[in-house]
């Protein structure tokens, strides 16, 4: 269903979308218990790395970063 409502989104011309897709995972669930950020609680599963890929994403389009700060490096 989610991505027959993405595919209907994106023919609509009035509807602008990014790229990224954040997917839910039981890890959303355990972050919101554990009062974590899905990111903190658990980096390496689908939710947090759509999260991160979006955050870029839209850093980049607004132009708010360079290349090398959507690497993690500090």
């Amino acid at each position: 269903v989610n991505l027959q409502g993405i595919e209907y989104l994106k023919k609509q011309r009035k509807y602008w979308l990014l790229e990224s897709v954040i997917n839910w995972t039981a890890k959303v669930d355990e972050s919101t218990f554990a009062c974590l950020p899905v990111t903190v609680h658990s980096p390496r599963c689908g939710a947090a790395r759509g999260y991160k890929a979006f955050a870029n994403e839209y850093l980049h389009l607004i132009g708010d970063v360079s290349e090398s700060n959507t690497k993690g490096e500090k």
